[in-house]
């Protein structure tokens, strides 16, 4: 992985507490129960059908939902990392 990230130039930060590990666990956390239950509710079997019910929730999580913690939609926050004009909340 190391390697694709330097071929990418993309540089690492690593997490320096438990909490900053936690908050990317919840959310995966929350993205399966929230995917189990709605194809559970909508009586998806296959995984071609679950696929598209996760790439539907993924993208609705990071261009519509506003973050718990940092009160804003992913998407916003990461363009803004990404021109150099971030503030931590």
């Amino acid at each position: 992985m190391e390697k694709v990230l330097d071929a990418c130039k993309v540089n690492v930060t690593y997490a320096l507490s438990p909490n900053a590990e936690g908050k990317i666990e919840r959310l995966y956390r929350w993205m399966q129960d929230r995917i189990v239950r709605i194809c559970a509710r909508e009586g998806i079997k296959t995984v071609e059908e679950e696929q598209e019910i996760s790439g539907k929730e993924i993208e609705r999580y990071n261009y519509y939902q506003v973050h718990s913690a940092t009160k804003e939609i992913p998407i916003i926050r990461f363009e803004r990392v990404t021109r150099g004009k971030i503030f931590f909340a």
